[in-house]
């Protein structure tokens, strides 16, 4: 390959490869997020922003750092604490982030995400103030479902639920990143290297 070919060669490739460096990586997608402060303390309560009540009952009452969901509500039946949304699963990763705090209840609670996640919590797990759990959820077929909190039990002494996330992850993580100024730089020899070569093969 005559010399000139290949330095033109080797300023593509160094401009490419500058260019898929500095391109920011997509970012991961929240797909639920509630502390439920924006609700209104009541009890027995059965419609939420993001969640619904579908048997049983639940409050919505102070604690921790601002309102919490008791589970089991004032009725003396456990609550079914289900999102409104049917979430569509494509394969990939899954955040699923929540609060349980346990009060004095020994039934346990059952956090499904339709067929790709179910864990019981007992009083085990969650002992008094509030535990923060993280689960990581692959997805390996497509599937849908809704997040549920399902309290057992119905003594109107629930779990209390609260910072309910769940997040897909990009399948290019990390997340989104600025592009640093020496990746600019070298982005930018790499299209002077190619100018560079463009203007001696005119010339020549």
């Amino acid at each position: 390959m005559p010399r000139l070919h290949r330095i033109y060669l080797t300023a593509i490739m160094l401009a490419i490869f500058c260019l898929a460096v500095a391109l920011p990586a997509k970012a991961d997608t929240i797909l639920l997020n509630d502390n439920f402060n924006n609700e209104t303390p009541s009890i027995n309560q059965t419609t939420f922003a993001n969640f619904t009540v579908t048997r049983g009952s639940v409050d919505v009452i102070s604690g921790f750092s601002g309102l919490v969901v008791d589970l089991d509500g004032s009725t003396g039946a456990g609550g079914r604490f289900e999102s409104k949304t049917n979430f569509s699963l494509t394969t990939g990763t899954y955040i699923l982030q929540f609060d349980l705090g346990n009060p004095g209840n020994l039934d346990p609670v059952t956090v499904s995400l339709g067929t790709a996640y179910n864990e019981v919590f007992g009083p085990s797990q969650v002992t008094g103030n509030p535990t923060s759990f993280t689960r990581t959820i692959n997805v390996l077929s497509a599937t849908s479902g809704r997040l549920v909190f399902d309290q057992s039990g119905g003594d109107n002494v629930g779990y209390y639920l609260d910072n309910v996330s769940l997040t897909m992850l990009s399948p290019n993580a990390p997340p989104t990143t600025v592009p640093e100024p020496t990746t600019m730089l070298l982005f930018g020899t790499g299209l002077a290297g190619v100018g560079a070569v463009m203007r001696r093969r005119r010339n020549a």
